[in-house]
């Protein structure tokens, strides 16, 4: 019997052995991880640092912003989707009536085409020379936001004739907008 509970013993002393050095692996494999994605390259530590303005002691850290531009994008992006998976469980589920079910899909392929003239836009305005566009497709308008400090009046007359040539509005109903 004696022989039996010394193994016992052993045996759970193993067994809490293993789970302690499992528990320091996963912990460590933890810190590493954060660690990785949170080092900042290099080059932008010494861009960022040669861009910065002489501070001074009172002045706090400001928060890490994305651009607008990205932030703006994500935004549209995020409430367009949840429309989107709503329209679809709406499409999807057997007690929608037909009526309901033809709207839903209907506005689905409406969103599906909005996107991709807006992704157009942007992409065309791009190429011709800007930094960044962010478009806003509405039923009788385009609001469309330039990054540039400002622009000419033949700048804006080339956004114009892609904005119209894209979505057959007239160039009264588009509004262009700058913004750095």
């Amino acid at each position: 019997m004696r022989w039996r509970e010394g193994n016992v013993a052993r045996w759970l002393l193993v067994c809490l052995a293993v789970l302690l050095v499992s528990a320091l692996y996963l912990r460590n494999q933890q810190l590493a991880k954060n660690n990785n994605s949170t080092l900042v390259p290099e080059k932008e530590i010494t861009e960022s640092q040669s861009l910065k303005e002489p501070s001074s002691d009172k002045a706090q850290p400001e928060p890490r912003r994305q651009d607008f531009y990205v932030e703006q994008r994500l935004d549209r992006d995020r409430v367009r989707s949840q429309e989107m998976d709503t329209l679809r469980e709406i499409i999807h589920n057997q007690t929608t009536d037909e009526q309901n079910r033809k709207e839903a899909h209907a506005r689905l392929l409406y969103l599906s085409e909005e996107m991709a003239k807006e992704v157009e836009i942007e992409a065309l305005v791009k190429a011709k020379g800007f930094q960044d566009a962010l478009v806003y497709l509405h039923p009788n308008s385009v609001h469309i936001i330039v990054k540039a400090v400002e622009i000419t009046a033949d700048e804006a007359a080339c956004i114009g004739d892609i904005v119209v040539s894209s979505t057959g509005l007239s160039l009264e109903k588009v509004i262009i907008d700058t913004r750095p």
